[in-house]
């Protein structure tokens, strides 16, 4: 689902573009509209560009974000277990930062417990460069099965409608290790005890 967000994100810039310069095209075959409507064309120009970057950066720091939390809040959610990870690509953002998206392979379980098998593409952290294997939870919906990320843990405590699906994961699923899952730039995935080392190493 991050690679076709960034897709998206893609198209609406080249869109955006490529209109811009259809206007600019315009405005050049008929001078007279410039230069007898010049400041209104000019501060419709400014006021349409404003408008596409505000939405813009917006779609792009919160489109995932936004899905996650509904799902969380309707209550889709899946306990995973990340069984491989394999680095896929490195995905930059409008302010040229840069993410790896890493593929997960993941065996999940609905909400009648029953096991499936998934991958998932996720934008990490820049300074993740391995995955450890263990188990988090996803959002997951039957209906929407490419609506597929990693919940941060943090979230997870924000909804109770969920407490009663996680405590039935956790009373019918054996030798569950939760890892710590945050966002930080892109999402971090680490062992506990990395967690801790670092808390440490700050303290």
């Amino acid at each position: 689902m991050q690679l076709k967000l960034n897709r998206r994100c893609n198209i609406m810039i080249i869109s955006f573009l490529a209109l811009l310069l259809a206007a600019i095209i315009y405005l050049t075959l008929n001078p007279t509209v410039w230069y007898s409507a010049r400041l209104e064309v000019i501060v419709l120009l400014v006021v349409i560009s404003t408008v596409f970057l505000i939405f813009f950066k917006y779609y792009e720091n919160n489109a995932d974000k936004n899905i996650i939390n509904k799902m969380v809040k309707d209550g889709y959610i899946a306990l995973a277990k990340i069984t491989d990870t394999t680095f896929e690509r490195i995905i930059k953002d409008s302010n040229n930062r840069k993410y790896p998206i890493w593929c997960l392979k993941v065996e999940f379980y609905d909400k009648d417990l029953k096991k499936h098998e998934g991958v998932i593409y996720e934008k990490f952290n820049s300074s993740m460069t391995r995955l450890p294997n263990g188990f988090v939870y996803i959002t997951y919906d039957p209906n929407k099965p490419d609506h597929m990320f990693v919940i941060p843990n943090i979230l997870l405590a924000v909804y109770e409608d969920i407490e009663t699906l996680i405590s039935n994961y956790e009373t019918n699923i054996k030798d569950i290790r939760y890892l710590n899952v945050y966002y930080k730039q892109g999402l971090i995935i680490e062992r506990y005890k990395e967690s801790l080392k670092k808390s440490k190493g700050k303290s």
